[in-house]
């Protein structure tokens, strides 16, 4: 599986995945809550179904499951990284051109909920770190 010719959706699918999201039609309602087509999440997760990366079982009452493939840890940490460093470049991208980039309208009220709990989270670890800063003396 080359992760350096995957796409972010396909990135995002395998990471919400590892995180223990398991239900075709809930990751597909949630990579579509950001404002992806659903063309391109099934794109993605037919091109990883395609690879190996991933199985789609069937279950009761035609529910879908998506599953991991036994791509080994390393791979699925390599996809966080991978993720990790892209959302770097974004943040410091977004603090660059200033607050008027996102048009927050674009997202389903479900999608900003967690969002807003996620950045509550993401600014008690900025403050952990600033705190650790404003402790250091210069003389």
């Amino acid at each position: 599986m080359g992760l350096k010719r995957m796409g972010l959706v396909q990135l995002a699918v395998i990471a919400l995945l590892s995180k223990g999201m398991r239900e075709f039609h809930e990751v597909v309602d949630f990579l579509s809550s950001l404002s992806i087509p659903k063309s391109s999440i099934y794109s993605a997760i037919d091109e990883l179904q395609r690879k190996g990366v991933l199985k789609i079982r069937e279950e009761t009452r035609g529910r879908r499951e998506l599953v991991l493939a036994n791509i080994g840890r390393e791979k699925v940490v390599e996809v966080r990284r991978r993720l990790v460093s892209r959302i770097k470049n974004l943040i410091v991208l977004l603090t660059l051109l200033g607050e008027e980039v996102i048009d927050y309208s674009d997202f389903s009220p479900r999608f900003l909920e967690h969002y807003r709990e996620f950045l509550r989270r993401e600014l008690s670890k900025v403050e952990e770190e600033l705190s650790k800063w404003r402790k250091i003396k210069v003389e």
